[in-house]
């Protein structure tokens, strides 16, 4: 009975810890992340628990998390970089914009980030806005029921997290392109809507409520372990930890959900790469083989380029060569002879009235030559 009571509780926060994982390959962009805007939303005047995020600290653990499990690669843009002159010097941010009804519109970033996102050679350039009410509201859940059996048999119970404690908080994310230099870059969002995310509160268990205080396992001797170190400057900080890292998963899901909507661009109207089909392989002497499939519909797509490393393959698209199983579609193939130490394919795809549209694809090593 023991044992049963304790794979049903635990094994949720297993499945917890692994539902954000993404399934599919990371987005094929060279990312640009902006300093994120942070505001705070204090209307409660509720006494108790409270949290309170700092820009450069959720603009690290986006950034992170976005390179591990988001794009192909991530460059996290930092206040400093902006000449001194520049309008947002000094501001490091734009405010968000909001809707007749008060709700958040958008967090347009600063014109002045695309040009830094253009030095560092990205694709896409990412702004995120953080809206959170410093409020820690904790409750205890139904899993104290559950969890009162294994009080009676030992630490056991100190495992299950039996207080639920909520924040409203949620993050906002646009992505645009910049694939070359824009005069307004909120002209050219990639998605229609942008990703918006919330925290939807955190199960702590008394192990991680307790931070190690004598006192509290003692008591826990006595007491139920649900009713006790259930508010502290710890619990704080863990809801805290629980916060940043719920949203910088959600972006990630949200990504990988709409990551054709992304990959595509359907809200620009151009030609696009067909990320999810594209091959690359290397061989043991350094050739890189490289087959794309570019889709465009409307047949206005002009050339291409490949650079990895030092290699560079460029072409033209001819009408006459389209795949004509497949309306609307080419396919790019080329050989390059790409240097050993080359991690990335940068693809860009230009159409007749000069507007590119690029892609970053990560790649493997090289085989072996046994």
């Amino acid at each position: 009975m023991r044992l049963w009571l304790l794979v049903v509780l635990l094994a949720g926060a297993c499945r917890t810890s692994e539902r954000w994982k993404p399934k599919g390959p990371r987005l094929p962009f060279h990312a640009a992340l902006a300093p994120t805007v942070v505001e705070e939303n204090d209307t409660s005047g509720e006494d108790g628990m409270r949290i309170a995020f700092e820009a450069d600290e959720v603009s690290s653990i986006l950034a992170e998390r976005l390179e591990q499990y988001g794009f192909a690669r991530v460059t996290q843009l930092a206040p400093a970089q902006l000449p001194s002159k520049a309008p947002e010097a000094g501001v490091a941010r734009t405010r968000p914009r909001f809707d007749a009804a008060g709700e958040i519109q958008s967090a347009a970033p600063a014109q002045g980030w695309q040009d830094l996102a253009l030095e560092a050679g990205a694709d896409v350039l990412v702004s995120t806005l953080l809206v959170y009410e410093p409020v820690v509201r904790g409750r205890i859940n139904e899993k104290f029921w559950l969890n009162l059996p294994l009080f009676l048999f030992g630490p056991l119970c100190y495992l299950v997290g039996d207080n639920t404690y909520e924040v409203e908080a949620s993050l906002l994310a646009e992505l645009y392109d910049v694939s070359q230099r824009r005069r307004e870059v909120v002209e050219w969002e990639l998605l229609r809507i942008p990703i918006q995310v919330t925290f939807a509160g955190t199960d702590l268990s008394f192990l991680r409520r307790s931070g190690g205080r004598l006192g509290s396992y003692a008591l826990s001797l006595l007491v139920p372990v649900g009713l006790l170190a259930r508010s502290s400057d710890h619990i704080a900080s863990k809801v805290r930890e629980a916060v940043l890292e719920e949203l910088a998963h959600g972006l990630v899901r949200e990504l990988h959900s709409r990551s054709g909507e992304i990959e595509t661009g359907q809200n620009t109207t151009r030609p696009s790469v067909d990320a999810q089909r594209v091959r690359t392989v290397r061989q043991a002497d350094g050739t890189l083989s490289v087959a794309l499939p570019v889709l465009d519909p409307a047949f206005v797509a002009r050339g291409w380029t490949l650079l990895a490393g030092t290699a560079r393959a460029t072409g033209e698209f001819d009408a006459q060569q389209a795949n004509s199983s497949a309306p609307g579609e080419w396919m790019i193939e080329a050989d390059l002879a790409a240097p050993a130490d080359a991690r990335y394919l940068r693809v860009a795809i230009e159409d007749g009235a000069g507007r590119v549209r690029r892609y970053t694809f990560e790649l493997g090593p090289l085989p072996s030559s046994r």
